[in-house]
């Protein structure tokens, strides 16, 4: 897919850098916000700065006028209804980027990609608020995006490859070199490497954070001795299996009540990835293994083609 046509959503100053970002890149640009005044002062401040590029020699007269002309400003969301591609750009709170992405969802073309603009909150998060999370993902700007090139962008647990393919050839599109990859978890860049999980924070014996910094994998998990349960008999379901079985939802619970409780079990983020993208384990078809083919039986090996691809080491720079 080629994108032609974006929204922004939100005329902040960040989301004003992104739009004009977006129409030095010849795409045409639909901006909203709540008020009139609002984007008129957001018109005023790209017009302005487009000026100032003129008066620098970095931009001609016409070419400023053939920018401008790309722009539409509205308070109406369901304007964006036709583009391509829609940035929200409102503030870092969740409820209020799900309520926007929520709208979007409502009002937009089933092909539009829905991206969000956020540091902080995981994509898989907001789109949890759709029916479209294959069409959902993050371009996260460095303010300010008419300044810096640096980008981050990172697809949620259930973005489609098509919707990845277009994001990174957007992001080349637009300048954005080098370009950092990260996993859909809180926290800018890859801070999530830095942070030092509890140990024992997994639930229900899978080692969550070890998956998540790459130190196991599926199949090593796999290949663990099942041990015996709290009563001395053998398991007969690996700890994968037994919380697809008991339902990742239920897991999750009880390690965030050990966790408020007793301070141990740090529930993890992929972990809550998971949840919020409803693969709950065989109550919903797929969890850690994939039960399409065996609904009530995991098939080794056969794990969710979701969960390996979000957990595949994507290349640290597209450049």
């Amino acid at each position: 897919m080629e994108v032609k046509s974006v929204g922004v959503v939100g005329t902040g100053q960040v989301g004003t850098t992104i739009a004009q970002v977006f129409l030095m890149y010849g795409l045409n640009l639909v901006m909203e916000d709540t008020s009139q005044g609002i984007i008129e002062r957001a018109r005023a401040t790209i017009d302005g700065s487009l000026e100032r590029r003129v008066a620098r020699g970095e931009l001609d007269a016409a070419k400023k006028a053939a920018t401008i002309n790309r722009l539409k400003m509205t308070t109406n969301l369901a304007d964006l209804k036709g583009v391509d591609l829609v940035v929200e750009a409102a503030g870092e709170n969740l409820e209020l980027k799900k309520g926007i992405f929520a709208e979007l969802d409502r009002v937009c073309s089933p092909k539009t990609i829905l991206a969000t603009n956020s540091s902080s909150i995981p994509v898989t998060s907001i789109a949890a608020a759709t029916k479209r999370p294959d069409r959902c993902v993050k371009i996260h700007f460095w303010y300010p995006a008419t300044v810096i090139t640096y980008m981050e962008i990172s697809r949620g647990y259930l973005t489609s490859d098509a919707t990845w393919e277009t994001t990174k050839k957007l992001a080349k599109q637009l300048g954005r070199d080098p370009i950092r990859i990260v996993k859909d978890y809180a926290g800018g860049t890859n801070s999530y490497l830095r942070e030092k999980p509890p140990t024992g924070g997994g639930g229900g014996g899978v080692p969550f954070w070890d998956l998540m910094l790459g130190k196991t994998t599926l199949e090593e998990i796999e290949a663990q001795p099942k041990g015996q349960t709290v009563e001395g008999r053998p398991q007969v379901l690996n700890s994968m299996e037994s919380m697809d079985f008991i339902g990742l939802d239920t897991m999750f619970g009880i390690a965030e009540v050990r966790f408020r409780d007793y301070g141990t079990g740090w529930p993890a983020p992929l972990h809550r990835r998971m949840v919020e993208a409803g693969h709950l384990g065989q109550k919903t078809g797929i969890g850690f293994y994939d039960y399409s083919k065996s609904p009530r039986k995991a098939i080794p090996g056969k794990f969710s083609p979701y969960l390996v691809k979000f957990l595949a080491k994507d290349e640290e720079f597209v450049t």
